[in-house]
């Protein structure tokens, strides 16, 4: 969703916080998915660190707000709402950057090494391209 509003989309539509619920996954802001549940046809993942513990608790989602990560690894629609709650926020936040100009800076703090910054180069390429 960053990258898409990187290159300019103005509004992106998706299921996948519910997709990611469904799953065993959980939206950490910030941060990006975290396996929480284990199911059959997957392995068991691992446990989240104290940093995204951290995170988690500091999140003040109405799901959060009332409940914890027991809570969030036992119900489905918990962690629907939770993600849905995050991803707006995340949007929010792309879009307040956009309009400072500082979208690219945040990319690039968050993505870090991270296995998808070629994407974001490309994206970035894309981007001078059309200008």
């Amino acid at each position: 969703m960053h990258l898409m509003f990187h290159v300019g989309a103005d509004s992106v539509d998706s299921s996948g916080w519910r997709t990611k619920a469904a799953f065993g996954a959980i939206q950490l802001p910030g941060v990006g998915d975290r396996y929480i549940t284990t199911n059959e046809k997957h392995k068991p993942y691992r446990d989240l660190s104290r940093s995204e513990k951290e995170i988690l608790d500091n999140c003040v989602c109405p799901v959060c707000r009332k409940h914890n990560l027991s809570d969030l690894r036992k119900s489905f629609q918990l962690r629907a709402l939770h993600n849905a709650w995050v991803f707006q926020k995340e949007i929010e936040i792309a879009r307040e950057m956009t309009n400072k100009g500082k979208l690219s800076k945040l990319h690039k703090e968050n993505l870090g090494e991270h296995n998808l910054f070629h994407v974001f180069q490309y994206a970035n390429k894309l981007k001078a391209a059309k200008n």
